[in-house]
């Protein structure tokens, strides 16, 4: 969130408080007039927009501004003029007073709650209108020469309003869904526009439609952003299109409120009689207008208490819904303490309040303004990692000193733990150790286990988007001025909301990649079979149906259906281009960007870092362990892992089945457990021994004694942490040659490689071993351990990738 007021350090006012407060004072002055009834015609209001603009011109000269932003300002002014002087409408004067004053606002945040606003009030008075609840006829303004749609459904006789109305959703909308764009926005907006086009005639209204567009293009086009040429000659020639074919079509169905306009009223209206005289409409207002107007010369000073009388023209229940829609939509500007921003909100929104219909031609300038603004905070906005945008704050300059990141995890847990639980632990220590601020957010799917009845049902939907984790990931990141979100796992309760609460709050997100889940719902690029089963990369080539109809994910197609359902309806979306990942290997880094291989980039390549997990120094802890530890007496290997079949674990009792003289140590516990042990048991495979789940210090002895570690996975494993382990304490490893494997273990180095599903070629490598200098494999393991494994110089490499995020240069650099 930025700051918007600024001390000196002695708590004087400041320059840029003076800014705000003369802003806020123009907000005021403009509200006033309107509440006491004068409008243009009055000459009294001249004066009062004279003070404004006094106050305006000293907020302009209290804030820093660049050449290029003046030059923008007066631009705006001139476009405000020339639009007065031909239509005697303010609307774009008043237009650009304002976005001169508004530097330094939270744009994201203002034009959020903006659209917010727009949304809720034009949905309740849609359905009010259809309803028949509104005095649709009766306006301070009778101009006859516009249709009769104009009025009808958007409250004013002027066609401005209609224009600035449509344009508005559409520039807030296109904003909001910045990373998203394509020319389906453009074609529905020019369709839009097209049909304002057909019903009314404005000159306002065209010349806004052109200039604000013409400052995005230009902005966009010819500033040289990149990749956006073809987009925006598409938008420049699609508004060509609909302005010329827009007025044919005006003068085509006759403009003067022939058949087909009367038809179109009747549709959009919800009236089935239509009169073209607006002030003989009758009235079904919730409570009937008790105050008339006043029908007086309108001189200087004169005052209007038709304004004053809307509650009662339109119904008091009306005004104070309306009037709630906008406390509620403001709601969150309070929360985050954005008092300018709330002030401007607050003010045009009582300003419309004072119009005869809440949807007036106030409010919607206000919106579109909103729109203007962006383009000029562009000059000086920075991208972070996920997209989303923040401003700087010019009016003072700070000394800024070196702040440690506050980081919040997020991690799901699996019921049976595993190497990911792991490393968020690990990484929440390390970061811990280097002064940041760590904040963790954690769910198990043991919770599952107590789900009944209807949170059963809704656990599809609540895998797509959970609303619990999105509201309580949100607060954290509010209540706790979070500068990164790192995400472990989602699945199955934490769900992919997260990355929305971090979104919503201008956080940028990244996620480490422990398994393939994004390409893959089982996660593994592996499909069991009678026999060891095999990887499959079905899913990548032909689709995610070919999950479902294996039931890859826990055998079970009903989960494999929602697992599939949360992939594809997030990759529709766009949420996984707007988030960074963290890949564990240049191997993983490569499949991950497999899922750029169809029509549609679904992740953004210049978010992908490579950084490989770590591990702290278990020699430490070997060294300070006594006897009294657990411990296997003679020479043994140990497998560690849960017991499963993707790990390969029967085939390593195959192997050591007909490795009578060597001793087997498996640690791990899975669905295969009791399988094993009944298989072990019945066959008598004594050298060969079920050690269960063993963890802190008797694991550590366990490990260390081992003379190598054995990795027997059947599938692309992400990174391997027992295999990290064993380096730390000098226990070389002797592993398939399949995924990852031949980046961690270096043949003849730190360890052998056998091919990955074959008993026999596992029995040679184990023999193979025996007969190599397993004190120099041990060394070089201990080596590389300390090269690339250690806390040390995970740290490094991980602050790099958060400051490269949060810095928002990243892309840019990397391409």
């Amino acid at each position: 969130m930025t700051e918007n007021i600024l001390h000196d350090g002695k708590n004087r006012i400041t320059a840029g408080q003076y800014g705000v407060i003369s802003m806020t004072m123009y907000y005021g002055v403009m509200t006033a007039s309107k509440a006491l009834g004068m409008d243009s015609s009055n000459s009294l209001y001249y004066v009062m927009f004279g003070i404004a603009c006094i106050m305006l011109l000293f907020k302009y000269c209290v804030t820093q501004y660049t050449v290029r932003q003046i030059a923008l300002d007066v631009l705006l002014g001139c476009i405000g003029i020339v639009c007065f002087v031909i239509s005697h409408d303010m609307t774009l004067l008043l237009l650009a007073m304002t976005v001169a004053g508004l530097k330094d606002c939270d744009f994201r945040e203002l034009a959020c709650t903006a659209f917010y606003v727009r949304l809720a009030i034009t949905s309740f008075m849609v359905v009010a209108s259809f309803l028949g609840i509104f005095d649709q006829g009766e306006t301070a303004q009778t101009t006859t020469s516009f249709q009769d749609i104009t009025v009808y459904n958007f409250g004013y006789s002027t066609a401005n309003n209609a224009y600035i109305n449509i344009f508005v959703l559409m520039a807030l909308f296109l904003y909001i869904r910045y990373d998203r764009i394509n020319w389906k926005y453009f074609i529905g907006t020019s369709v839009i526009a097209m049909l304002m086009y057909t019903f009314t005639n404005s000159r306002t209204g065209t010349l806004l439609f052109f200039a604000v567009w013409f400052f995005i293009f230009c902005e966009k086009f010819l500033l040289a952003r990149k990749g956006r040429y073809v987009f925006f000659w598409l938008m420049a020639a699609s508004t060509l299109i609909c302005a010329v074919f827009s007025y044919a079509a005006t003068s085509m169905f006759n403009p003067d409120g022939g058949y087909w306009s009367e038809y179109i009223n009747r549709i959009f209206s919800g009236r089935l009689n239509i009169t073209h005289k607006y002030h003989e409409a009758l009235s079904v207002s919730l409570i009937p207008r008790t105050s008339a107007v006043m029908d007086a010369h309108r001189g200087f000073g004169f005052i209007d208490n038709s304004y004053m009388s809307v509650y009662f023209h339109d119904g008091l229940i009306v005004a104070l819904i309306v009037l709630v829609l906008i406390c509620i939509s403001n709601y969150s500007l309070f929360k985050k303490h954005c008092y300018k921003e709330l002030v401007f909100i607050a003010s045009f929104s009582v300003y419309a309040m004072m119009e005869e219909f809440p949807l007036n031609p106030v409010v919607n300038p206000f919106i579109m303004l909103t729109a203007v603004v962006i383009y000029k905070a562009s000059f000086s906005i920075e991208r972070p990692g996920n997209g989303t945008e923040k401003t700087k704050v010019p009016q003072t300059k700070v000394p800024q000193t070196k702040v440690p990141q506050t980081v919040l995890i997020i991690h799901n847990e699996y019921r049976i733990a595993g190497g990911e639980d792991t490393v968020a632990a690990n990484e929440e220590k390390l970061l811990a150790e280097h002064g940041h601020r760590v904040i963790v957010y954690k769910r198990s799917n043991k919770e599952l286990d107590n789900y009944t009845g209807i949170k059963k049902l809704l656990l599809p939907f609540t895998s797509v988007f959970s609303l619990r984790s999105y509201r309580e990931v949100k607060k954290l990141i509010e209540d706790n001025y979070v500068d990164v979100v790192h995400v472990h796992n989602t699945l199955t309760l934490v769900s992919p909301s997260v990355y929305y609460a971090a979104f919503r709050c201008n956080v940028p997100v990244v996620q480490t990649m422990h398994n393939f889940r994004l390409l893959c719902p089982g996660g593994s690029f592996f499909m069991e079979d009678e026999g060891n089963g095999h990887i499959c990369e079905q899913c990548v080539s032909k689709g995610l149906s070919c999950a479902v109809r294996n039931s890859c994910y826990r055998h079970s197609k009903a989960q494999t259906i929602v697992s599939a359902a949360v992939l594809k309806i997030h990759r529709m979306l766009g949420t996984y281009k707007k988030i960074n990942f963290i890949c564990l290997t240049e191997f993983n880094r490569y499949k991950l960007l497999m899922l750029n291989n169809g029509r549609k980039k679904i992740i953004n390549p210049a978010r992908v870092y490579v950084k490989p997990n770590f591990t702290y120094d278990l020699a430490e802890t070997m060294g300070k362990l006594s006897d009294t530890h657990g411990s296997i007496s003679g020479r043994y290997y140990v497998y560690v892992g849960r017991l499963e079949k993707l790990k390969g674990t029967e085939l390593l009792v195959d192997a050591f089945a007909k490795l009578p003289d060597r001793k087997l140590v498996i640690m791990g516990n899975g669905p295969l457990e009791e399988i094993l042990k009944k298989r072990i048991a019945d066959n008598g495979y004594k050298n060969i021994v079920m050690a269960g789940r063993v963890t802190g210090e008797d694991y550590v002895k366990f490990l260390g004694g081992a003379q190598a570690v054995i990795s027997s996975s059947q599938c692309y494993e992400t990174f391997g942490m027992s295999i990290a382990e064993s380096y730390s304490l000098s226990v070389p490893a002797i592993a398939g040659d399949i995924g990852n494997i031949g980046d961690i273990v270096k043949e003849g180095v730190t360890g052998i490689h056998f091919q990955y599903d074959s008993p026999d070629a596992l029995i040679g490598a184990v023999k193979r071993f025996e007969t190599m200098n397993r004190d120099g494999l041990a060394a070089n393991a201990r080596r590389y351990y300390e090269d690339n494994l250690t806390p040390q110089s995970n740290y490094g490499r991980l602050k790099e990738i958060y400051d490269d995020i949060c810095a928002g240069y990243g892309a840019e650099k990397r391409q």
